[in-house]
């Protein structure tokens, strides 16, 4: 009696624990499924901002903290610029050449 009541008892827990391992996968899941997104829709939207002229900088470039980027990206940019995932983006070639020569 007491081991089937031990064996009822592991095969309740195994259920759980197997449902909770679902429940987990699929919220993995939806957040990479949104990371996903947020990267196609940030990719598309640098993209669009490239084919009206923008100016690229790749993230390779970028060699010091991301305080010290933003700080430097506000005080010295005359033009618009945008950051993706680490690119840096710039309405103003000329942005993007003073950038790339003070971060490299």
């Amino acid at each position: 009696m007491n081991r089937a009541l031990m064996h009822r008892w592991q095969l309740e827990l195994d259920r759980k624990v197997s449902a909770l391992e679902r429940e987990l996968n699929q919220q993995m899941g939806d957040l990479l499924q949104q990371e996903i997104d947020r990267e196609v829709l940030e990719s598309v939207r640098e993209q669009h901002l490239c084919q009206q002229g923008w100016h690229r900088v790749p993230a390779w470039v970028i060699s010091r903290e991301s305080q010290d980027v933003t700080r430097w990206l506000a005080e010295n940019c005359r033009g618009r610029h945008e950051r993706f995932c680490g690119r840096v983006v710039f309405e103003l070639l000329e942005d993007a050449v003073a950038f790339a020569m003070v971060w490299a």
